[in-house]
């Protein structure tokens, strides 16, 4: 998705303001070719709202034919405005953007697409931020957390004959989500003494990482290996 936005920078939407005779695609593309670039394979997609959607040979050009003002022809004017994701005016996503550290996740399923399914019950994966300031082994991510998840949770997943276990935590210093009533997992982490590069979770906020403590109602159930009520379970052919 990243790489579809940095593509979509060399476009721009072409409005016609104004009409003195018989305009199609094709007029406007020889108009492109004319004023902008010749020797550009200029192409002319009609969007249902009348506007023209045109690819330029860079965003550079782009930006200089929407700054550069109205384009006039004997028969029509052009206006260029920049091409926006909200193009279609979706609605606000829901959720919560956050950085996230994923612990013990296969180094083998790192890739954009396979972390995005990988973390899929939390949230949506907006994407991958590298390594600083993690262990070698953990991964660090910019999702959407979906509500009402909390974090740290557990994820397992079935991988040919193994089965992992891979814990995602927020990272500290981020602002609270706005569902979650508990104590903040993420300020007290931030304000823990920091002799020990891993910094862990407190008891307290959401409990023990692999075995949270039981309440009245879960007392005589045999204990869950995860950090939220529910485990999320990801499953994979591979």
């Amino acid at each position: 998705m990243l790489e579809g936005k940095e593509r979509m920078r060399k476009y721009t939407i072409a409005n016609i303001t104004a009409f003195r005779g018989y305009v199609d695609k094709w007029k406007v593309v020889e108009l492109l070719k004319t004023r902008v670039e010749e020797q550009w394979k200029w192409d002319a997609r009609s969007l249902r709202d009348g506007r023209y959607l045109i690819e330029c040979p860079s965003a550079a050009i782009a930006r200089k034919m929407e700054k550069e003002g109205p384009m006039e022809s004997p028969a029509f004017t052009l206006a260029f405005t920049p091409w926006t994701k909200d193009l279609y005016h979706p609605a606000k996503a829901e959720g919560a953007l956050r950085w996230v550290k994923i612990k013990n996740l296969p180094m083998f399923c790192w890739d954009q697409d396979t972390v995005a399914k990988m973390l899929k019950p939390v949230g949506d994966l907006i994407q991958i931020g590298g390594s600083n300031g993690v262990d070698t082994e953990d991964l660090r991510v910019f999702i959407r957390m979906r509500k009402p998840w909390l974090l740290p949770c557990a994820f397992h997943c079935n991988i040919a004959t193994l089965q992992h276990t891979y814990i995602a935590e927020m990272e500290p210093f981020q602002p609270p989500l706005s569902w979650d009533s508990c104590p903040r997992t993420e300020q007290q982490v931030a304000t823990m003494p920091n002799n020990d590069k891993t910094e862990k979770p407190p008891t307290a906020a959401h409990g023990s990482p692999l075995e949270p403590p039981p309440n009245r109602a879960d007392k005589g159930k045999a204990p869950i290996s995860v950090l939220q009520d529910t485990p999320a379970t990801v499953r994979s052919d591979g």
